[in-house]
């Protein structure tokens, strides 16, 4: 830590754009800061005259929309991160005032804003200056006693990061996606039976915190249907287009994804292999669908039970196309996490899915083993609803309920994480278009608390050469983060 006492001035901070996921970057700047200064901390567009009591300063922004961060890129005080998503941060004395401190948060594009806000508080602030170390029972105050000299730049490696969960068992959307952002995760895939009445609503909230949003429906799967027949494809195709024309395409989603009649460890249906028969249904219908929307990410999700060995014959699947593939193995894909099986087999089936197309695949993975619906007392939905507002007697009583589950899979996920590590690294270094990774994080109260293995699942995601002790120690000075 830098001797000199900076917190013996005010801190200021000067930000770029202030919509959107900017907008959540400063405000969560602005709320940190603020919560250790016994003043009122001010803000502005940077340009702005500063109030004459500022020293200290932290500039927010991209170098486009932030002209001091673009000159002291130029001037050699950080390097700027280019990579999408990316970011940079570096907190250290001024250049041209070395008795005043400087916080560089610069991103990249908004979302590479936004996560660098969200490192910021995990890495330079809760987790280096959380404990001054002299003496033991006194507590480090940053911005008060002034900041560690710190300094990171990051991107993700695997594009598309986040969780898959039926809509009717998210009960609070809001604190639901602040987690994921928290995490840096930034999609999100929500199954219904019925567009949740509040969905324009979500995905701006959603938007606004660097997540996209895929709304899932389906293309027969839990229905009874003859993939064989025609008269079943031409009337499933009209309701693929009925869907969602009518109730998604005017939502502002990113997309939409759907599952056919792949769950099962059958590879047949009377005579013919489930791989021929869903590549012809899934293409039939996909073409309508791009007739008229060229440009739609379509995520398929496809079960790897019920194709097994076949799965280069998916090669035929549209390449606009995200296969999202299920149950291709052990941990991680495995809904029960200490089902470990062959750590070797299971990367080396990834492998092969992530080949299946070349330079074009858009690859993408659910990962298993933490929350799920309970089956038991599940039934399909008889309506419209309202997605993610509940009590708050609700779901503190819920988060006791599922506290258990989450207790249960965390070990597994800390012991296996090398086993993680190796399969993110395959994901990531692929030659292929795009890769889409999530994990089902359904009915566990993530919007209650954010579990240390989901966390570092997402972590892992970002970048799988992560040091694991370093992440673990970080997220559990977190005061948000649960076991």
């Amino acid at each position: 830590m830098d001797s000199r006492n900076y917190g013996n001035e005010r801190w200021h901070i000067s930000f770029g754009s202030y919509s959107g996921p900017d907008r959540t970057a400063v405000d969560m700047v602005y709320g940190l800061v603020q919560g250790f200064v016994p003043y009122v901390l001010t803000a502005a567009p940077v340009g702005e005259a500063l109030p004459e009591t500022v020293r200290n300063r932290i500039l927010v922004g991209t170098l486009k929309d932030n002209p001091e961060l673009e000159r002291l890129a130029q001037e050699g005080f950080f390097r700027p991160q280019t990579a999408p998503e990316g970011y940079s941060i570096k907190c250290a004395p001024a250049p041209e005032q070395n008795d005043c401190f400087l916080v560089v948060i610069q991103g990249s594009d908004s979302a590479g804003v936004l996560y660098a806000a969200v490192d910021f508080e995990r890495y330079a602030v809760r987790d280096r200056a959380a404990y001054a170390g002299e003496p033991v029972r006194r507590k480090y105050r940053p911005f008060q006693v002034g900041l560690p000299v710190f300094e990171r730049s990051s991107a993700p490696r695997i594009e598309h990061r986040g969780f898959w969960s039926w809509g009717h068992v998210i009960y609070d959307y809001r604190s639901y996606i602040d987690h994921m952002c928290a995490c840096k995760l930034n999609t999100l895939i929500l199954w219904n039976d019925y567009v949740p009445l509040n969905a324009s609503q979500v995905v701006a909230y959603a938007h606004d915190h660097a997540v996209k949003v895929i709304f899932g429906f389906s293309w027969c799967w839990g229905e009874k249907v003859d993939p064989d027949s025609p008269e079943d494809l031409e009337k499933w195709t009209k309701s693929v287009l009925d869907t969602y024309e009518g109730q998604y395409r005017d939502l502002g989603c990113d997309g939409i994804y759907f599952q056919a009649f792949t769950e099962t460890n059958d590879t047949t249906i009377g005579d013919r292999s489930i791989s021929e028969l869903v590549i012809d249904w899934v293409g039939a219908i996909s073409r309508r669908v791009y007739e008229r929307y060229p440009d739609l990410w379509i995520q398929f999700g496809l079960h790897a039970t019920s194709i097994r060995g076949e799965c280069g014959k998916f090669a035929a699947i549209d390449p606009r196309m995200s296969i999202v593939w299920e149950d291709a193995g052990g941990f991680p894909y495995d809904y029960d996490p200490a089902r470990l099986g062959d750590p070797e087999e299971t990367c080396a089936y990834t492998e092969e899915l992530l080949a299946i197309r070349g330079k074009e695949e858009r690859f993408g993975a659910v990962f298993k083993g933490f929350t799920v619906l309970d089956w038991d007392a599940f039934e399909h939905q008889k309506g419209p609803f309202v997605l993610g507002e509940a009590a708050p007697s609700f779901l503190r009583e819920r988060q006791a309920e599922k506290a258990y589950f989450w207790r249960y899979v965390a070990p597994y996920w800390m012991k296996q994480a090398d086993v993680l590590q190796r399969m993110l690294q395959t994901i990531a270094d692929a030659p292929v278009r795009d890769r889409l990774v999530t994990a089902l994080v359904e009915d566990g109260m993530w919007e209650c608390g954010m579990h240390v293995s989901a966390q570092l699942f997402a972590e892992l995601a970002w970048d799988p050469a992560g040091d694991v002790p370093e992440i673990l120690t970080a997220l559990l000075h977190d005061g948000r983060s649960v076991l």
